[in-house]
């Protein structure tokens, strides 16, 4: 660790934050390239998305997600029938070896839910990621108020 690093670090900490990571990882996973956004229609939810990349040559699962900021923390993913489309909740997802998962609008997403106080575009969000095998990942999205995240695809 730089000392910038660590002087960066220590201020954060005690101005009561956490800094937002662009990427971080324990164990083989890394996370990466987090957002998240206020539900349109209910401001006491929120919607986070984020890449969850296994970097192991064997198996890991994401089992559970955790906030201070809010009552529950729970992963969903999109169901459709025919034309309209509805949220379920998904127990864990298997995160095969040296795959990824991209969490987006309509697909996976994490959806946090009863938040403390309502969230505004700059703010975080910290997360506590808890897998089978990697254990306990922290990382902070931070809220914006885009609708789409566009990536360029070579």
């Amino acid at each position: 660790m730089t000392r910038y690093h660590l002087i960066f670090g220590m201020l954060a900490f005690m101005a009561g934050g956490t800094p937002t990571a662009s990427a971080q990882g324990i164990n083989g996973i890394r996370i990466q390239n987090g957002w998240a956004r206020s539900s349109a229609t209910d401001k006491s939810t929120a919607n986070i998305y984020l890449e969850i990349e296994n970097q192991e040559q064997t198996s890991d699962e994401l089992v559970s997600v955790w906030t201070s900021v809010a009552e529950s923390a729970v992963v969903m993913k999109p169901h459709w029938q025919g034309l309209k489309m509805s949220l379920e909740r998904v127990h864990s997802i298997l995160l095969a070896p040296g795959n990824s998962l991209i969490m987006r609008p309509g697909a996976y997403q994490i959806t946090v839910s009863g938040l403390s106080h309502p969230i505004h575009p700059g703010q975080t969000i910290p997360l506590e990621l808890h897998f089978r095998h990697a254990g306990r990942l922290e990382y902070s999205v931070e809220v914006s108020n885009r609708l789409i995240v566009s990536k360029k695809r070579n």
